[in-house]
């Protein structure tokens, strides 16, 4: 369960220098997503693309990946099943 999410986008180069579009480059555009999920210490990854719906894209893209292998770790722990138990016949 997840107790708090944050949700920032902002242009990597904001207000100043005044430079037109094409003089900024391709990547001036970013998104970083918090969230804090129950009992772990918050998570947090950052995209950097050229459209605000890229960035949010790619980030949330991390996030998932980020929160399924914290996950994967957290349910798979030692002391599981072991190959030697399998029967092979």
């Amino acid at each position: 369960m997840i107790t708090r999410k944050s949700i920032r986008s902002e242009d990597v180069f904001g207000e100043f220098p005044p430079l037109s579009r094409h003089n900024r480059g391709s990547d001036d555009q970013r998104c970083m997503i918090e969230v804090r999920p129950t009992g772990q210490s918050p998570m947090a990854v950052t995209h950097q693309g050229p459209s605000i719906h890229e960035t949010s894209a790619g980030a949330l893209q991390k996030m998932l990946s980020k929160l399924q292998s914290s996950m994967g770790r957290r349910d798979n722990t030692k002391g599981g099943h072991s190959i030697r138990d399998l029967d092979l016949l």
